[in-house]
């Protein structure tokens, strides 16, 4: 769905466009990586059975952020229309969850209009 890689000779950028997690993302590190930024959908995943052949939750896009061997990665896709079951928050907090249980710092979702330096 329009997943692609970005790249200079100073800065590999992976976007994932709306994706499953799967071993893909391993192939892509393998081949692309290491990114120093992952832009990872990490919204717009419940009901599972539904959504997971087409849409990463929070958990799988922490483990797509190992695997590419990604620096940093954003949070992208969530917080803008109410598209399906999870609560409007329930990313981020299911994000933050997933960070803990994996060990990973470096991932994170931006406020409206948020802006940082990379």
């Amino acid at each position: 769905w329009g997943g692609f890689v970005i790249s200079s000779n100073n800065y590999k950028v992976f976007y994932s466009g709306d994706t499953s997690y799967g071993k893909h993302f391993k192939m892509i590190g393998e081949q692309y990586g290491p990114f120093d930024l992952s832009l990872l959908e990490v919204g717009t995943y419940e009901p599972r059975y539904i959504m997971a052949r087409s849409h990463m939750n929070p958990e799988e896009a922490v483990m797509a952020h190992l695997d590419l061997l990604s620096n940093q990665s954003i949070g992208m896709h969530l917080k803008t229309f109410q598209l399906s079951d999870e609560r409007y928050n329930q990313p981020i907090e299911d994000l933050e969850k997933a960070k803990d249980q994996l060990g990973v710092i470096n991932f994170r979702a931006l406020d409206f209009g948020e802006r940082i330096e990379l």
